[in-house]
């Protein structure tokens, strides 16, 4: 018998199940934090951050995001170094911020789900680092 003469969407049964979802903004203890070095923050940080990927915008290449990849900078703050899969290409720094925006507007791996904020929403832009964030 097949499944769907008992209603099941096997279109959904052939998707790759979600095995992580990505916040697509900048979340309060992220602007709480991205000043602030320690093991508890970079876990934090790394468990948002590492395995995604996204496109410098600049260039078009491709950008991974490893767990060593995410630093903190002092007297600056948390970033990520990340990695181009184009030879010969060097890693490339950028902001929390920046990076949050840039995997949103990325296709991730199998598995990973973005969620988006509402455009036009506060969540909708990227902070810069400069700017009082109170």
């Amino acid at each position: 018998m097949e499944l769907e003469d008992w209603g099941v969407n096997v279109n959904a049964l052939k998707e790759p199940a979600i095995s992580r979802t990505f916040v697509g903004w900048t979340k309060d203890w992220e602007m709480e934090k991205w000043k602030t070095d320690g093991a508890v923050n970079r876990v934090l940080f790394s468990n948002k951050y590492k395995d995604l990927r996204f496109v410098l915008p600049d260039t078009g290449h491709m950008y991974y995001i490893r767990d060593e990849d995410i630093v903190f900078r002092r007297h600056y703050g948390w970033v990520i170094y990340a990695q181009c899969d184009v030879p010969g290409v060097e890693e490339d720094e950028v902001t929390i911020f920046l990076a949050v925006t840039l995997i949103q507007k990325t296709p991730q791996a199998d598995g990973v789900k973005v969620m988006h904020p509402l455009e036009g929403s506060d969540r909708d832009r990227v902070w810069d680092p400069d700017e009082d964030m109170e």
